[in-house]
């Protein structure tokens, strides 16, 4: 299996961010605009937080969650690619770790079901702890 094959993934769970991140500013300006909310007002990200209701706020708590744990898919994607150690294991992992966080994503900026969000967040760091042991043990 070419090694290419593990940057299809990173870049869907990329890709993925990036419609969170668009999402949540076309939540985020309609609402900031209709309440007349003086942006100065918001200067941070608490202030920001505490000025919009849940529901406005659901992608961006779901951004800060695609920036934390996904920072260890990204750089062990990189580490089997760099050591060679790229298998059709690595690379179905990973596939199903984007769609476990897409699915989390999906459940988190919409109706948000606490249940079903953790399910799909445990399925993906099982699946990431995989991917990480699995390179660890490929490259010593």
């Amino acid at each position: 299996m070419a090694s290419n094959a593990i940057f299809l993934p990173v870049l869907s769970l990329m890709a993925i961010t990036c419609l969170v991140w668009s999402y949540m500013y076309a939540l985020r300006l309609p609402y900031l605009n209709a309440l007349k909310i003086d942006l100065q007002s918001v200067n941070t990200s608490e202030k920001m937080m505490s000025a919009m209701n849940d529901r406005v706020n659901y992608p961006a708590y779901n951004l800060n969650n695609l920036t934390e744990l996904p920072a260890l898919f990204y750089v062990t994607c990189i580490v089997a690619h760099l050591s060679q150690t790229v298998d059709q294991s690595i690379v179905v992992g990973a596939w199903l770790y984007v769609i476990f966080r897409a699915l989390h994503s999906l459940i988190h900026c919409t109706y948000n079901n606490v249940m079903q969000r953790f399910i799909a967040y445990l399925m993906s760091c099982i699946i990431l702890w995989f991917l990480v042991g699995k390179t660890l043990l490929s490259i010593i």
